[in-house]
């Protein structure tokens, strides 16, 4: 088989194939794309994962998806969050996997689709879905914990 295409085809005609994949690649990479993306976000000493949508060039969206090990750090005092009610949104498969003994908050997914958007400027973030992690423990509270 290799034999056969290297007598029926030419090496130029495939190096100019590739170069016309590569040139259209980077043409295509030009236009708008919107897509999922996930953002590796640390709010205090805690690391999670959100869950975008986002909008943008295709080469500032291959650059996130690629050079995307970085962590996006967070304003801590501006980001709300309310209590999940277990019970009541045991349906939702992001609570059903969840821990009944510890207590569980969902972060305002307003505020960290604002904090996103600051650090991710030639991007725009259109939603964001809000993750749930473990109550924060109060600062002070902890800080009287280390001194007994």
């Amino acid at each position: 088989m290799l034999k056969w295409l290297r007598h029926s085809v030419s090496p130029i005609f495939l190096a100019l194939l590739v170069a016309s994949f590569v040139l259209w690649y980077i043409a295509k990479l030009n236009y708008t794309y919107t897509t999922e993306q996930v953002m590796k976000v640390q709010l205090d000493d805690r690391e999670f994962e959100v869950q975008c949508v986002v909008e943008g060039l295709g080469t500032n969206l291959f650059k996130y998806q690629v050079y995307m090990d970085k962590h996006l750090t967070l304003p801590s005092g501006k980001i709300g969050y309310q209590k999940v009610d277990l019970e009541a949104r045991k349906e939702d498969p992001r609570v059903a996997r969840l821990s009944t003994d510890r207590e569980w908050v969902e972060l305002d997914p307003q505020a960290i689709k604002e904090a996103i958007s600051v650090q991710c400027s030639d991007i725009k973030i259109l939603s964001v879905v809000a993750p749930i992690i473990e109550k924060p423990t109060p600062k002070e509270v902890a800080g009287e914990e280390k001194k007994k």
